[in-house]
């Protein structure tokens, strides 16, 4: 008993001591061995509780802080090893930032952290003697499964109650069947479809909103994957005529598709044509991508990657559309040079990030 009494004392000393993101790390570490002596030496919910409830403030703590060192510049998501984590990071004038890496985060463990910044310290106390009473140990993972709940009810309240709408900008949340276009109204329809086979249906119908928005000659170029892309070529193919097959060539690390065990270095870019109107403009096939974006979500592509195909087919004043907004890059793309955008997505998540990237 003494000894989970004593973890728990210094997990708490620590949690009121910390100020950098190793300090964070240091009592998530000790109120973790707490929690793991209280159950094994079965001392009861009660101490298991208060032992997660510490680390939970602990690793709140350490997401606050990873978002400060980016913000000053002392932490990257990227970068060179470090030679010292705590120096770097207590240091904001040093120019050799420490990564994710350096610090031994990852990407995922950080989402986590951040998720549970929605819940306050009365919050975790309270769910952790409610637990304790009926005599059950505070889910770390309910926690999570609520965290993001909340995050989706707030998105979606915001989505819906106030859609962003302006003379050149449209961001609507709903499905590309839901999506309203005016016929043979759009320039150019630039998007990323998701990629895996149960959503293959959904490239039927962006072949048919594209062939009934687009104007004659319109274009509609789509990322796609090497996995399904006859079946997604097909599909398009019911309401449009293919034009050609653009390829985004990737930098540095290639992706893995281990059901084919093949490295991939390219991504296909599906180019296909309304009927009638005039030849579009020249093109190049191959683009190499730009800096790897992950920053607004899991998908999300390289701005410079939209932008070269928007500048080049389309012309200031233009409507590009996106029934698959993600992160919003293509509506950031065409309101850097001065077309006209209307996008959607079913996630409002997707529909509030991209709303804040464009404020």
């Amino acid at each position: 008993m003494s000894n989970s009494i004593e973890l728990l004392t210094s997990a708490e000393r620590m949690l009121a001591e910390v100020a950098s993101v190793g300090d964070a790390q240091q009592a998530i570490a000790v109120a973790e061995a707490a929690k793991l002596y209280a159950r094994q030496a079965k001392l009861g919910t009660a101490a298991v509780n208060h032992a997660t409830v510490i680390k939970m403030r602990a690793e709140r703590l350490m997401a606050v802080m990873v978002d400060k060192g980016q913000a000053e510049g002392t932490i990257a998501n990227a970068g060179q090893p470090a030679k010292s984590v705590e120096s770097i990071v207590r240091a904001p004038d040093n120019t050799s930032p420490a990564t994710l890496d350096d610090l031994g985060i990852t990407r995922q463990r950080l989402a986590e952290a951040r998720q549970l910044t929605r819940f306050t310290d009365a919050e975790l106390t309270e769910m952790a003697e409610k637990a304790s009473n009926r005599d059950r140990e505070l889910s770390r993972q309910r926690l999570l499964r609520e965290a993001r709940d909340r995050a989706t009810d707030e998105a979606r309240a915001a989505a819906d109650a106030a859609p962003l709408v302006t003379a050149s900008c449209r961001i609507l949340h709903c499905s590309l069947t839901e999506m309203v276009l005016d016929p043979d109204s759009v320039d150019l329809m630039f998007t990323d479809p998701p990629y895996p086979g149960e959503f293959l249906p959904l490239w039927s119908d962006l072949g048919e909103l594209a062939a009934k928005a687009l104007k004659p000659g319109g274009l509609l170029i789509a990322y796609s994957g090497q996995l399904y892309l006859p079946e997604a070529m097909s599909r398009l193919a019911e309401h449009l005529d293919y034009w050609w097959m653009n390829a985004i060539t990737h930098v540095g690390a290639f992706f893995q598709m281990r059901a084919r065990h093949v490295q991939v270095g390219w991504k296909p870019l599906l180019v296909y044509r309304k009927p009638g109107g005039d030849l579009p403009p020249w093109m190049n096939d191959i683009v190499t991508d730009g800096v790897r974006e992950k920053s607004g979500h899991d998908w999300q592509q390289s701005e410079a990657e939209a932008g070269y195909w928007v500048e080049r087919l389309t012309e200031p004043g233009s409507l590009v559309v996106d029934p698959f907004l993600g992160s919003g890059t293509t509506a950031a793309v065409a309101k850097k040079l001065g077309r006209r955008f209307i996008g959607c997505d079913v996630d409002p998540l997707a529909v509030q990030r991209t709303k804040e990237r464009l404020a």
